[in-house]
C-alpha cells in the first residue's frame, strides 16, 4: 500500500504520514460535541457538496500552510454577533461561537465563498 509523509500535517513543526488510498471518517457524538455535532450533521446533510459525508459527498482537503488563521478571520469578522447560548438535547449549553463548517485549516472553509462574494 503507498503512503505520503509530510510535514506540519497536524501541528506546527511535526510531521506525519497519511495512505492516499483511505479515507478517514470523523464521528462526533453529539452527547460529547454538543451542538457543534448536531451542525456538522446537518451541514452534511443539507448543503448541495455534502462535505465529508461518507457515502455522499467529497472529503474535506486540508488548507496549505497557515491558511487556517486567516480563513477564520474572514468567516469571524465583525459582521458575527452571538446568539445566545444552544441547548441540545436537554444537555449543558454551548456557548455561541463563530466556528465554521467546513473547518477553517480545510480548502472547503466559508471563507472560500465570502472571497468570491465580496468580488461581485
Amino acid at each position: 500500500m503507498s503512503y505520503r509523509c509530510d510535514n506540519g500535517v497536524a501541528q506546527a513543526n511535526s510531521g506525519g504520514c497519511v495512505i492516499p488510498a483511505y479515507t478517514p471518517t470523523l464521528t462526533l457524538s453529539i452527547r460529547q460535541a454538543g451542538a457543534s455535532a448536531a451542525l456538522f450533521k446537518w451541514a452534511q446533510t443539507h448543503m448541495d457538496a455534502h462535505w465529508g459525508l461518507k457515502g455522499k459527498g467529497s472529503p474535506l482537503t486540508r488548507a496549505s500552510g497557515g491558511a487556517g488563521e486567516g480563513n477564520m478571520k474572514i468567516v469571524c469578522d465583525s459582521t458575527f454577533r452571538r446568539q445566545g447560548a444552544v441547548v441540545v438535547k436537554g444537555g449543558s449549553n454551548d456557548v455561541d461561537s463563530c466556528d465554521e463548517f467546513p473547518f477553517a485549516s480545510t480548502v472547503q472553509s466559508g471563507s472560500a465563498t465570502l472571497k468570491k462574494e465580496k468580488k461581485t
